[in-house]
C-alpha cells in the first residue's frame, strides 16, 4: 500500500515536471513569436496596427496559460 502511494506521488510529481517544462517551451515559442513581430513590424513587413493586435493576442494566450496551468 505505502509503494502505491509513493508510486502514484512520483507520478504526480513527474506529472507536474512536465507540465512545467511544456509552459516554460510554450513563454519561450510566444516570446521567439512577439520578436519576430517586431522585427517584421521594423522592417515595414507588417503593419504597426497589425504587430499589436497580434501582440495584444500573444499577451492573453500568456495571461491564460497562467491562469489556467
Amino acid at each position: 500500500m505505502i509503494k502505491e502511494v509513493k508510486s502514484i506521488s512520483e507520478m504526480i510529481n513527474d506529472l507536474l515536471r512536465t507540465e512545467a517544462v511544456i509552459r516554460d517551451a510554450l513563454f519561450e515559442e510566444l516570446e521567439a513569436l512577439e520578436n519576430l513581430i517586431e522585427q517584421g513590424k521594423q522592417d515595414n513587413r507588417i503593419s504597426d496596427d497589425f504587430a499589436q493586435e497580434l501582440i495584444e493576442q500573444i499577451k492573453k494566450i500568456e495571461k491564460f496559460v497562467v491562469m489556467n496551468v
